[in-house]
């Protein structure tokens, strides 16, 4: 489509308000006690090129690929404010962790591949939470947003369009007004929705 630079799409996207929240847990170290969280983090479910649309960089490591799909070894990616609270002083980088787990009840660890710049979901004065994102490629799910950055006054009404011509895995996709603060130009500062505290 002319004007479009990239796109990619994800369950929850920055200043929204809107993700999947929850507990996580650390492999070699215990379980919470009664009544205690545990680990708690924002976890997007993405496409591979979800980091590159949205300009958030990688820090370390490396981000999903083509070949993080269903039947590859369970992978993740970590926010910097996630390393710094759950890995102090270590390299988290091959460390495993899960959010979720198997019909049978077993533990899905995913290993950390990567380190990217921390997002705000809840607004810029609302207080950051880490961030555990996930390739939807290995955790589908019913409803997804569709984010494109192009090029200034290039977006268009056909961007939403565009969603019945994408492949059947994708069809349930909803084209986000989110899509038109992409095609801002520059593209949104790291100090704003990407700023780390």
């Amino acid at each position: 489509m002319p004007g479009i630079q990239a796109a990619a799409v994800s369950d929850s996207v920055p200043l929204r308000g809107l993700n999947d929240q929850g507990g996580f847990r650390i492999e070699g170290r215990p379980e919470p006690k009664q009544g205690d969280d545990g680990p708690q983090a924002n976890r997007p479910r993405i496409s591979s090129d979800y980091f590159g649309t949205m300009g958030i960089p990688l820090l370390r490591g490396r981000v999903f690929n083509e070949r993080d799909r269903a039947g590859s070894a369970h992978v993740a990616v970590i926010s910097d404010m996630a390393a710094r609270m759950y890995w102090p002083g270590e390299d988290p980088i091959g460390k495993r962790l899960c959010i979720d787990w198997a019909a049978d009840g077993r533990p899905i660890w995913r290993e950390i591949m990567g380190i990217v710049g921390s997002t705000r979901h809840f607004g810029l004065e609302a207080r950051q939470k880490a961030e555990i994102y996930i390739p939807h490629t290995q955790s589908p799910q019913p409803f997804m947003i569709l984010v494109v950055r192009s090029q200034a006054g290039e977006l268009s009404a056909a961007a939403a369009a565009s969603v019945v011509r994408l492949p059947a895995w994708t069809r349930t996709l909803r084209a986000s007004a989110y899509a038109a603060w992409m095609s801002l130009s520059p593209p949104p500062s790291p100090a704003a929705a990407f700023k780390s505290c």
